[in-house]
């Protein structure tokens, strides 16, 4: 099964990066589901960049908070600490999107042999935080409970 994401927009839509994370199985031998989940992937040099900021704010934080052994360990990783954070970072960016699924059987014989193809859902992504605002936020009620 394969899934398209195009972004809808006044000039015609436009297909997206994403990423699927799925999980599938059956009820019997004869009916089979997959459920799926897809994040929506800004550029890499936007990801990348949001990474920095937000290593640059853990430095800052870090620092403020006098352990600068921690600095020292997180300037150390900083460029796998950047890939990592940087294949995590989510932000589903702003818009108009139309998901749909197509599916061909790969087995031959007395199957069926066609293509399905589902009709587009549209979705409509808010503005909102993203990955590094939810973790600023996270850390930021974590230290409050330690005082």
């Amino acid at each position: 099964m394969t899934l398209s994401i195009e972004k809808v927009t006044a000039q015609g839509r436009v297909s997206v990066p994403f990423r699927v994370v799925s999980s599938g199985g059956g009820k019997n031998l004869t009916v089979h589901y997959v459920a799926a989940a897809a994040d929506l992937l800004e550029d890499k040099a936007v990801r990348q960049q949001k990474v920095r900021l937000f290593l640059e704010w853990m430095t800052v934080e870090v620092k403020r908070q006098g352990q600068g052994s921690h600095l020292t360990t997180l300037a150390q990783g900083q460029p796998k600490i950047l890939e990592s954070f940087e294949e995590q970072y989510i932000h589903n960016p702003p818009g108009d999107y139309e998901i749909a699924a197509r599916y061909t059987p790969v087995s031959r014989g007395d199957h069926w042999t066609g293509t399905l193809v589902s009709a587009p859902l549209r979705v409509r992504i808010s503005d909102g935080p993203d990955f590094f605002d939810l973790l600023k936020e996270r850390m930021g009620k974590g230290q409050e409970s330690r005082k």
